[in-house]
């Protein structure tokens, strides 16, 4: 199932990012889930970006594009202002439209 999730990133970004998965086939299932989705939002006019834990959004170009799979436990989302190096997640949104996001599960 990684292939799949890889080749979705890449479309995703264009390039091929770096993917920090988190381990347990429940785990790669949810991102083979999140990924899908994203990529037939894609195919339908959306938006589609991967975004760093702070925030800042992946791009091509980018040295460091790292896409970190959330894992362990299910506990809060980190703030912002933690950095760069907690979960990333995909976001997406229509020319002129609301902005979301796709996580992980996460407890609050």
């Amino acid at each position: 199932m990684i292939p799949a999730v890889q080749s979705a990133l890449n479309s995703i970004l264009g390039n091929t990012p770096v993917l920090n998965n988190a381990s347990g086939a429940g785990r790669m299932f949810e991102l083979y889930i999140m990924t899908g989705i994203a990529v037939e939002m894609q195919s339908r006019g959306f938006d589609v970006w991967l975004q760093r834990s702070d925030g800042t959004r992946i791009y091509p170009g980018d040295p460091n594009q790292a896409f970190i799979q959330r894992g362990g436990a299910p506990t809060g989302v980190p703030a912002a202002s933690a950095g760069a190096n907690n979960a990333s997640v995909i976001g997406m949104s229509r020319p002129g439209g609301a902005v979301w996001e796709l996580w992980e599960r996460h407890s609050i």
